[in-house]
């Protein structure tokens, strides 16, 4: 798919509310383009896997005072950061207080490392362990989405929700500082979450202005107590001196005792032996895996390397079916194979099995994952696994299309594996040319748009930013070019305007190097919406002024009525409403010559809210009442909605508040049907107000 074919949309990034008049009514101001959804389908979306802990926090042997004084520390402070090395055991302690508190009515566990992770499926699952249901596109940024969440804890006083956030370090860049929705999730639990807790392990803290940081809680080796009972359990004996010595010299790292006590245990070692090698010191983990290594059968050691390939838990038919898809698949492995290989590795401290998904700690999957070799054609293979797999329960596009997030993993999970095997173009063609829908008129629906269409926006940005930064020569430039298109976008609804500028920016020159004016066209329309947003109407409506131009230039209507509509939107919002008005109009005429029924609601709307804010309110009513007719028309319940709302808005300036009530519970039915949750809040604000101001009208 070309750049022609898949940019930014440039009429819009979606409705927004605001005040407009002196009566500060919540108007509805839908000036964007709006998808019909059924509420099942919403739903469907919404769905959201829960993590669990790695390990059974009831194998865990010790940490009893460790696990009092953090209990403690979370009494006095709602936000708590345990720290320590790889595998020292903050995760096993975080799911032990988990486990053992009675603190809490509520509990939600998400392991950041896994690649599925991202902050607005964090919220919707941290509300759907409140029964709670989430719809991302209503509030696409992660920083209202944070604000959203505390709100809720904080004004449910018998919610004792514990959210525990495994390896926090996978959220902050080199820089040290946070990705979008994060920092603010810190700031609000620290101040906002009532009797609810934060805890979050990591390697490291975020770099955080005073008074956002959590409590430091720093956790280090097993003490000599614990260490003596862990290798006891581990069947390690020994003389009270070397038990000792050995503790000492590991640090009480856990994983090194559990290392150690293998290679007593599977191997001719004595601990006399082990504690005479040349492995003692801050690398003490590494040199005992090694050495362990190193006594692996050879299936055994690249069974280990295949788990390596996966950052969340795996199960043995994965590994076999990307074996199968090597170019040059290897002999004897199915998954029986893989199976008994992976439970002597399991056996061996080296995996952690669950339900038959196997997970592998990040200090074994980086050292198996260096021995791998040549790691891209695994990958390769591995994309080509999850594409099959989904499209065994997707087998045409047409009759059965992806109907939510959860449908679309593993084509996510290709994805990545794709960008790992340096096949960017492959990448790209699966993000925006392989459809896996078919709306009407036979136009597919590619997996980019299936993901903006049930906003999960905060995963965008780092599905994108390893495609758009592909070194020269790795990717096709017009996919290039979307993606700079598409990142802008995303961190456009993420609030990041400066980022977003900088991504249009970067596409509007690749667009016109390549000779595309169609991608130069959306280019310039973002940057005029960004500036628009940031209040810079001189340069937004240059920018849409040119966007003109070149829709002039290529005689594309569509793009031509884009590009009147995004100048109109600027004028409005710069109180140039006769301006804006004229724009709309042309918008309209525009609209009509194409047949096209959904940018006609649009301009209608927009003429109604022109002459609203004019304060000729019978033009208003006359518009919105055309918009409602026409939504009605083409069943667009959302369009209907606002048409009502806004209607109501204008009676309740004209001072008729019977009719404005009458709309506005109108408008609110609608929401409520289709799920449309903050505009039934916002609704609800209009229709208080309404009944306090017949109130005043009819005592007086």
């Amino acid at each position: 798919m070309t750049s022609n074919d898949r940019g930014a949309n440039t009429h819009n990034y979606g409705g927004v509310w605001g005040n407009v008049n002196s009566n500060n009514v919540n108007q509805y101001n839908f000036q964007g383009p709006t998808i019909n959804v059924t509420v099942q389908h919403l739903e469907a979306a919404r769905k959201v896997a829960q993590h669990q802990p790695r390990r059974d926090p009831a194998s865990a042997v010790g940490r009893a005072s460790e696990l009092s004084a953090l209990k403690s520390e979370l009494e006095h402070h709602p936000c708590v950061a345990i720290t320590g090395v790889g595998g020292i055991g903050k995760s096993t302690l975080a799911a032990m207080l988990g486990a053992d508190s009675a603190a809490y009515t509520h509990r939600c566990w998400r392991n950041l490392s896994e690649s599925a992770t991202d902050f607005s499926t964090f919220i919707q699952a941290a509300l759907a362990t409140l029964g709670l249901s989430f719809d991302p596109r209503e509030m696409p940024q992660p920083s209202e989405q944070a604000e959203h969440l505390a709100q809720i804890l904080h004004d449910n006083p018998d919610v004792r929700l514990l959210i525990v956030l495994d390896n926090f370090e996978s959220t902050i860049a080199q820089d040290g500082s946070l990705a979008l929705g994060w920092r603010e999730l810190l700031d609000h639990a620290a101040h906002n979450f009532g009797p609810s807790r934060l805890l979050i392990t990591s390697r490291e803290l975020p770099l955080l202005p005073q008074g956002q940081e959590p409590r430091h809680f720093s956790l280090s080796g097993l003490s000599l107590t614990d260490g003596l009972a862990l290798l006891r359990q581990l069947g390690v004996t020994a003389g009270p001196a070397d038990l000792a010595t050995t503790i000492t010299r590991s640090g009480g790292h856990p994983l090194a005792l559990r290392f150690l006590a293998d290679l007593i245990t599977n191997e001719d070692y004595t601990l006399a032996q082990l504690l005479h090698e040349p492995i003692w010191d801050e690398r003490n983990v590494e040199r005992l895996l090694d050495k362990i290594y190193q006594t692996l059968a050879l299936d055994q050691q690249q069974t280990l390397s295949y788990f390596s390939l996966f950052d969340r838990p795996t199960t043995p038919d994965t590994i076999s079916g990307t074996l199968a898809n090597l170019p040059d698949p290897p002999q004897g492995w199915n998954e029986q194979t893989i199976r008994r290989h992976a439970t002597t590795l399991t056996a061996r401290s080296l995996l952690d099995n669950a339900a038959d998904r196997y997970t592998i700690h990040p200090i074994v999957r980086a050292y198996a994952y260096d021995l791998l070799g040549d790691a891209a054609p695994y990958h390769a293979a591995a994309a080509s696994y999850f594409q099959q797999k989904y499209h065994r329960t997707h087998t045409d596009a047409h009759s059965h299309p992806a109907l939510n997030l959860a449908d679309m993993e593993p084509l996510l999970d290709a994805y990545a594996h794709l960008l790992a095997a340096e096949e960017y173009d492959t990448a790209a063609n699966l993000l925006y040319g392989t459809p896996l829908e078919y709306m009407s008129g036979d136009k597919g629906v590619a997996l980019y748009e299936l993901l903006e269409r049930w906003s999960d926006l905060s995963r965008s940005p780092t599905m994108l930013e390893h495609l758009a930064n592909a070194p020269t020569g790795t990717l096709n430039d017009s996919y290039r070019a979307v993606t700079l298109g598409n990142l802008g976008s995303s961190y456009y609804n993420m609030g990041e305007y400066d980022k977003a500028i900088d991504y249009h920016a970067r596409h509007l020159e690749l667009a016109t190097k390549i000779g595309d004016i169609a991608g130069q066209s959306h280019a310039l329309g973002n940057l005029g919406i960004t500036y628009r947003s940031l209040r810079d109407y001189d340069k937004a409506t240059k920018y849409h002024t040119h966007q003109l131009e070149l829709a002039q230039q290529m005689g594309d209507i569509q793009d031509q009525a884009n590009s009147l509509d995004n100048l109109g939107l600027a004028y409005d919002r710069w109180g140039e409403y006769h301006k804006a008005i004229d724009y709309f109009t042309r918008t309209l005429e525009l609209a009509q010559q194409m047949g096209d029924i959904q940018g006609q609601t649009k301009a209608l709307g927009n003429l109604g809210i022109a002459y609203h804010r004019l304060g000729e309110y019978p033009q208003a009513i006359y518009f919105h009442s055309r918009y409602l007719e026409l939504a009605r028309q083409i069943g667009d319940q959302r369009g209907q909605a606002n048409a009502i709302g806004n209607l109501g808005s204008t009676y309740d300036a004209l001072g008729q508040y019977p009719e404005a009530l009458n709309y506005y519970q109108q408008a609110r039915a609608i929401f409520k049907r289709i799920g449309a949750n903050q505009f039934v809040a916002l609704t609800d604000e209009n229709i208080a107000r309404t009944q306090r101001q017949m109130a005043q009208a009819a005592s007086s």
